[in-house]
């Protein structure tokens, strides 16, 4: 009899509470995840997309820009750039100037050219010079650093350096190349403005095999050592069209200061300066869909 009361109790339950069991029976008999995670055999229907608010389609991956540095190089006799004011007049050096002080100490000038003072600037420098302007592009990404062979295949040598303290302090050097570590950041509110920094490296010609991890992996590699000038690093704002004059100071007649050792050579046996002109651009790369 008791038997017979549970399952009067069991089979007159209300049909809401029925409707909960058969729900919950069919997700565990029908809701089996396979080896990926998913759930269910069949396709899935692919959901609407929802355009963000203002109606602009937002973009999964944030759209890639490159940087393209136009880099001229070119050599005049020296005392032309270093003894004379004519370029310098028309660059501006103030945004650099908290590191002016140590870059001329160490026989660097480095001026800031506004995209109208382009003209002039290209017109001093054929006066100066018979060689024709030639430049080369480097190309590169937001933050990527990219290096600048300035002076190559140097023998050993001495380079004395003054630091932020104003101390004096040299050091002797194993043959390489003479470079320039250059990096562009672009500025995420104006992609017309970037920030352009710079430190002068002194890169071995002898490789060293050191262990780096890839892949989870230890490999071993074998790599130039770097020689880095960090007293010299600087860093100015470029806007698009702007361009920058990396040139000797009157301090690079000291036979150990590393402009002298960076930016003059012997051609003909004549002693020559070498002037730097950066000109970075910046493109949008559009994929095709």
């Amino acid at each position: 009899m008791m038997a017979d009361r549970r399952k009067i109790s069991f089979l007159s339950r209300p049909p809401l509470v029925w409707a909960l069991l058969l729900l919950i029976v069919a997700l565990q008999v029908g809701c089996v995840p396979d080896s990926n995670g998913d759930t269910g055999t069949g396709p899935r229907a692919k959901l609407p997309d929802i355009p963000p608010l203002g109606g602009r389609q937002a973009s999964a991956v944030r759209i890639p820009y490159v940087i393209r540095i136009q880099m001229g190089t070119i050599q005049v006799p020296a005392g032309l750039i270093s003894s004379s004011e004519e370029l310098w007049s028309y660059l501006d050096e103030e945004p650099v100037s908290m590191q002016s002080v140590v870059l001329g100490l160490n026989g660097l000038r480095v001026g800031l050219g506004r995209a109208s003072a382009w003209g002039d600037v290209e017109r001093i420098l054929k006066k100066m010079t018979a060689q024709v302007y030639t430049t080369s592009t480097i190309q590169t990404f937001s933050g990527k650093p990219v290096q600048v062979a300035v002076k190559a295949n140097q023998p050993a040598q001495t380079v004395c350096v003054f630091r932020q303290d104003m101390t004096l302090w040299g050091a002797d050097y194993p043959p390489g190349d003479n470079i320039l570590a250059i990096s562009c950041t672009l500025d995420e509110d104006d992609r017309t403005r970037l920030i352009l920094s710079a430190v002068p490296q002194i890169r071995t010609t002898k490789r060293f095999t050191r262990y780096v991890r890839k892949h989870g992996q230890a490999q071993a590699v074998t790599m130039p050592k770097l020689y880095s000038f960090q007293d010299m690093r600087f860093q100015l704002p470029l806007r698009s069209g702007e361009f920058l004059v990396i040139g000797p100071g009157i301090e690079s007649r000291r036979l150990t200061s590393l402009a002298h050792r960076f930016l003059t050579k012997t051609i003909a046996g004549i002693e020559h300066e070498t002037v730097l002109i950066l000109r970075p651009q910046i493109y949008r790369i559009n994929y095709e869909e």
